[in-house]
């Protein structure tokens, strides 16, 4: 069934408004630039600028936010921050080279280039920051040269400016891909670093919303591999088999049909996805219910067919539901157990005083099906009875990364007993 886009505005709103929990950004090279404390503007950009570079073929939990959290903390306890490390070559290589993360990690490693190569791009921002005064000053120059020659793209054109001002004159042995160019043609990749760069720099929360110069219609999507096996599954937008610059464009277009003041306010959601394992190369390996547009995706795994939902018939599951009722019933006002949905039956019903309606699975231990059952039942409730309705999961046991994978992702609350 087609989706309208006033349809996927409000869904896409609905999960945007629940996603951004601590444990949402605790997974984003966003919490470290968050968690930086600036010396000045100037400062906060730059580090923005080498946590955005630095976000490519590496884990962002395992490696990328323990090694910048790492030498953040190092800089606070030399009294430096990073803006010094650009003007004072040789105390960057001292702190590049040896700061201490993880067990036995010791300075700058990212995959494809080390603490020197670091140094060489501090010494490319010196040189703008001399003569525009910072990295912000410049980009609202060529934002204001953009406006008049590239009015409906004017990212691109700084895209063009910055990297090639980036790029000037850097070592021919210097590793390619640190900073993406522009071809003869004007062709590029699809930049997604620096479209990050842009996103966190000018948006608002969870963003840093610095450079108010800079208007959040005019941002490109960041835009990889993952984010576009999300797109083409769940809105069937026609991409590149190799992304390049004309995809990030044609999906920045989609999505601004969506949200025209800022279509790249979801970007967060659209990623999660692939980042979290939900929705992988192989289909017949991803976790459907999980995933945070499961209601929105055309090639979403279907819900369970009838000859798997289970009323609650089972002793141990009725007892446990009892015993939830004993610790919560006067907190509702109507209690409907094996809830009539067509031609299944929904365990319970809850009528929340003052706030809304529980549609409830129960099972003894929380696991994947269960997140199906529950997702079903909200969709059956909603199309019967025309309200929205809460999924929430009633369990004997449950795991931490499920229950998270519920409460984040799927928007379904468990409540175990």
């Amino acid at each position: 069934m087609k989706i309208s886009i006033q349809k996927k505005f409000e869904q896409l709103s609905q999960i945007y408004t629940r996603a951004f929990d601590a444990e949402f950004l605790n997974t984003s090279m966003l919490s470290v630039v968050r968690a930086y404390q600036q010396k000045n503007i100037a400062d906060l950009e730059i580090w923005t600028f080498i946590c955005a570079i630095s976000n490519y073929q590496l884990s962002v939990t395992k490696n990328l936010i323990p090694m910048m959290t790492a030498l953040m903390n190092r800089l606070n306890q030399e009294n430096l921050y990073y803006i010094d490390l650009v003007y004072h070559p040789d105390k960057a290589e001292q702190i590049l080279s040896s700061f201490q993360w993880g067990k036995h990690n010791l300075g700058y490693i990212h995959r494809f280039f080390r603490y020197p190569q670091l140094i060489i791009i501090n010494n490319q921002i010196l040189t703008i920051i001399k003569k525009y005064e910072s990295l912000g000053k410049y980009i609202e120059y060529l934002y204001d040269l953009a406006l008049n020659a590239d009015p409906e793209y004017p990212l691109r054109y700084i895209l063009k400016n910055f990297t090639e001002k980036l790029s000037e004159g850097l070592p021919p042995d210097f590793p390619r891909g640190i900073i993406p160019k522009f071809r003869k043609d004007n062709s590029t990749g699809p930049m997604k670093r620096l479209c990050l760069f842009f996103r966190w720099m000018v948006r608002p929360y969870p963003d840093l919303q610095r450079w108010n110069f800079f208007d959040p219609q005019h941002l490109l999507i960041p835009f990889d591999s993952g984010i576009k096996r999300v797109l083409q599954r769940a809105f069937k937008i026609s991409l590149r088999k190799s992304a390049k610059l004309e995809d990030v464009l044609k999906t920045t277009r989609f999505l601004k049909e969506i949200n025209p003041k800022d279509p790249v306010k979801y970007d967060f959601i659209l990623s999660r996805p692939a980042i979290a394992g939900y929705c992988q190369k192989d289909k017949d390996k991803n976790f459907c219910y999980y995933c945070p547009l499961f209601e929105l995706c055309s090639e979403a795994a279907r819900l369970p067919e009838e000859g798997i939902v289970k009323p609650l018939s089972s002793k141990h599951e009725s007892e446990l539901f009892q015993r939830f009722l004993r610790l919560n019933i006067k907190k509702f006002d109507l209690v409907e157990t094996e809830v009539p949905l067509g031609n299944r039956r929904a365990d319970a019903v809850l009528h929340v005083k003052r706030n809304g309606i529980w549609v409830v699975e129960v099972e003894n231990e929380l696991n994947y099906t269960a997140v199906g059952q529950a997702l079903l039942y909200k969709k059956l409730y909603e199309d019967k009875f025309n309200t929205n309705v809460e999924p929430v999961i009633i369990c004997g046991k449950s795991t931490p990364d499920i229950e998270r994978c519920c409460k984040l992702d799927a928007g379904i609350r468990v409540l175990t007993i």
